[in-house]
Order: C-alpha cells, then sequence, then structure tokens
C-alpha cells in the first residue's frame, strides 16, 4: 500500500546513517493489548541493536544504560527482557525484577524515555513506523505511550514517528 511504500522508501535511508527501523501492525484483536504490543517491539529493538553494532558499540552502549539506569537496571529489563542480549556479562538477579504488570504507566514512559536517550541519537536515529493505528488503543494508553517518548524534551533521543490509521475503520463515537 502507498503508505507501507513511503516508509520502505525510507527505511534505507535512516539505516544507512546508523539508525534503527523498528514496525507494527495493529488489528482489531490488539484492542486489549496495544501497550504491551509497542512494548514488545523495543524489546525487539534491543536484538537490532545487537546485531546492528559492534562488540565496542555494544560496550560503549551497555556502559551509558548502567551509568542512566544504575540500580534500577533491573526496572529496564522487566520491561525489556531482550536487554540481556546487550549485556550477557550483566546478570540482572530475578528476584530483582519487577513484573510489567505491576509497573505503573508513568513508571513504562519513563524507563522507556531514559532506553531512547541512550540508544538513539542524531548518530543513531530511530524510525518507529505504527501501522493500522484504528486498532490500537480501547483506553488510549498505547498513544499516550508514544507520545510521551515524542514529547520528551530531554536532549539526546532522535526519534521519527510515522503512524497510520484507515478513517473508514473508524468508529465515530
Amino acid at each position: 500500500s502507498g503508505k507501507t511504500a513511503v516508509v520502505k522508501s525510507v527505511q534505507p535511508r535512516v539505516t544507512a546513517v546508523g539508525g534503527y527501523v523498528i514496525s507494527h501492525k495493529f488489528d482489531a484483536i490488539s484492542r486489549g493489548r496495544s501497550m504491551s504490543e509497542v512494548i514488545s517491539i523495543f524489546n525487539d529493538l534491543c536484538l537490532l541493536i545487537r546485531d546492528r553494532n559492534s562488540a565496542k558499540e555494544l560496550f560503549e552502549i551497555v556502559s551509558k544504560l548502567i551509568e542512566v539506569f544504575g540500580g534500577n537496571l533491573s526496572v529496564l529489563a522487566s520491561l525489556l527482557p531482550n536487554i540481556q542480549a546487550l549485556m550477557p556479562q550483566f546478570k540482572i538477579p530475578s528476584a530483582a525484577k519487577e513484573s510489567v504488570d505491576q509497573m505503573n504507566f508513568n513508571s513504562v514512559c519513563f524507563t522507556l524515555q531514559l532506553f531512547m536517550r541512550v540508544v538513539s541519537s542524531g548518530y543513531r536515529p530511530l524510525m518507529i513506523f505504527l501501522d493500522d493505528l484504528q486498532w490500537a488503543d480501547g483506553d488510549g494508553k498505547c498513544l499516550d505511550l508514544i507520545y510521551s517518548l515524542l514529547s520528551d524534551t530531554a536532549k539526546g533521543s532522535c526519534i521519527f514517528f510515522v503512524g497510520s490509521y484507515r478513517d473508514n475503520e473508524i468508529n465515530q463515537e
């Protein structure tokens, strides 16, 4: 479709400058779990970062994550278990991991904001493509999460967001 073609035309440019592209397509079943689906694309980003960076670059990213999160690194690991792929030498105690279900919405937003400040920058931009957003939210939390990331005023992260929806499938309520 047209929107996917636009995103695919930009993707090589983002990748060429060392950036990352993550995407997700929502469907009718997503309504009850859209927030966890968005979190899962950031979890997948951890694997993309691991695969696209040298050992030296990974060391720098991990060092910065440890510096930023400190003793709260287990909170990040609870939210994004694949973070362990970036730092296999760092064992996060399972007892210290907080359940994502126990985290409040603001904690999730703040944790992802901190993560994005470390892993995305002008040198490593992140493009997020969310397709069929009309299926994303029953309670608005998914879009609120994206909004919190895009409106983070602390310097550091560089995010390019593309969202699409089908207005003919939007309920007029």
